[in-house]
């Protein structure tokens, strides 16, 4: 027994053994391929102007995120965050003859990562929610905050422009009946 122990041949198989036992351990342990799901990734929107171009504007989206889980080693994944996924609605195929009658068009969402392979996300799909684009013109009010210092008065307040223009979705801006301006006393 004590010839085996001390013999050169022996050390070396043994050797390669634990070489091989080592890199397997560190290839397929370590390294190996993982997914992670990430929740929260911000929607953002592309060629909207189509929908400007046409008359209308998106009143809102009807979810604002979307999730993705993403396939890489443990070493990409580990040092992975939300802000390398882009979760993307495109507007360039839209049909506008569709949204006089609808209001609603469904949007295919578009979602690429720096790093990692792109397993799935949620939603595929997001309803976008569109509306007439209105103008109006506005007036301008303003309120004092404060009182004028001792020892000065405070005077007439005259605006440089009465009105403004304001656009947005109609919904949105029949809401609208003026707009306000504070004038700070306290600092003058």
């Amino acid at each position: 027994m004590q010839k085996i122990l001390s013999s050169n041949t022996l050390l070396k198989i043994l050797s390669v053994v634990i070489a091989v036992v080592s890199w397997a351990y560190i290839i397929i342990i370590i390294d190996a391929p993982t997914e992670k799901t990430f929740r929260d990734v911000p929607i953002t929107t592309v060629n909207d102007q189509l929908l400007s171009n046409n008359g209308y504007c998106i009143e809102r989206l009807s979810v604002q995120t979307a999730s993705v889980r993403i396939e890489g080693s443990r070493k990409v994944i580990a040092n992975f965050s939300s802000s390398n996924i882009s979760a993307v609605l495109d507007f360039s195929d839209i049909n506008t003859s569709r949204l006089a009658s609808e209001g609603v068009i469904t949007v295919n969402l578009s979602v690429d990562s720096e790093f990692g392979e792109i397993v799935s996300f949620t939603p595929s799909a997001v309803d976008v929610y569109v509306e007439d684009t209105k103008y109006k013109d506005i007036d301008i009010r303003y309120t004092t905050v404060g009182e004028a210092q001792s020892g000065y008065v405070f005077g007439d307040i005259a605006l440089s422009q009465d009105k403004i223009r304001i656009f947005g979705a109609q919904s949105h801006i029949d809401n609208v009946s003026y707009a306000s301006v504070n004038v700070d006393l306290i600092n003058t």
